[in-house]
């Protein structure tokens, strides 16, 4: 088979998306899908996690209950990236200061989010640990959990369930639990409802590393690097003005 330039330049006089360039959503878009097909090929490393609601990587949707993927290092990707960076205490934003990552968080839709309307003062928390972002987004019914890196790279997604508030008896709940990825780009994150009577919660890690959690509009939440979440390694510590309680995580998860 011979191949001649000029007549396959002809052929873009055939597509109708030959001189349109791709939006800046639409690049992140592409590589995060071909992140999705990269780490389908990779094994997938131990992990633990607990979630009500359907939780996605990558923006791509998966079933219940788990989804762990491993990322493979070619740049590095956008989760070493995001782990090489961390800090462990949080800058706290308002919703104004992080309105381009929530805008990047729903851009597809997630969960019914309408893209077109995200507003600061849909921003219910905002943590921000380096070049990471950990947002949570409210619209209607819609409630929305985000990582993203930089302004407009979204690495994970999980919508929630408001139905389920902590209370003065139980001040503290966990609606997600996880660790995700795999050797340098291996995260835990944790997210949940907190009652007004906490004045802080703390992440206590078993080897004692302490992390300090944002907590605002009765929810709170955490990432950091590391396999902890997925393996349980670690107590969750309430401060309310009574004093100080640890709890084990997975006694505040749904259904306990």
């Amino acid at each position: 088979m011979t191949t001649n330039l000029h007549d396959l330049q002809q052929f873009t006089a055939l597509d109708p998306a030959a001189r349109r360039e791709p939006s800046p959503a639409e690049w992140n878009r592409s590589r995060l899908d071909l992140e999705q097909t990269m780490n389908d090929a990779t094994p997938a490393p131990r992990a633990r996690v607990v979630t009500s609601r359907r939780f996605t990587v990558g923006l791509v949707a998966a079933a219940a209950v788990a989804v762990v993927l491993g990322v493979p290092a070619l740049f590095p990707s956008t989760a070493e990236r995001a782990v090489a960076d961390w800090i462990p205490t949080p800058g706290s934003l308002t919703g104004a200061d992080v309105l381009p990552q929530a805008k990047a968080c729903v851009d597809g839709g997630v969960g019914g989010f309408d893209p077109g309307s995200v507003s600061p003062e849909q921003v219910v928390l905002a943590d921000q640990r380096g070049v990471t972002t950990q947002l949570i987004l409210k619209q209607g019914a819609v409630v929305v959990e985000c990582l993203v890196v930089d302004t407009d790279q979204p690495m994970a997604w999980m919508t929630m369930d408001e139905s389920r508030p902590a209370t003065p008896t139980k001040p503290i709940t966990i609606e997600m639990i996880s660790a995700r990825g795999d050797g340098d780009d291996e995260y835990s994150s944790v997210t949940g409802r907190v009652d007004p009577t906490v004045t802080g919660v703390d992440i206590i890690l078993n080897d004692g590393a302490v992390i300090r959690t944002s907590a605002k509009a009765t929810w709170w939440g955490a990432w950091w690097p590391g396999p902890a979440a997925g393996e349980g390694a670690f107590t969750v510590r309430v401060h309310t003005a009574k004093g100080t309680t640890d709890y084990d995580p997975f006694h505040l998860t749904p259904g306990n």
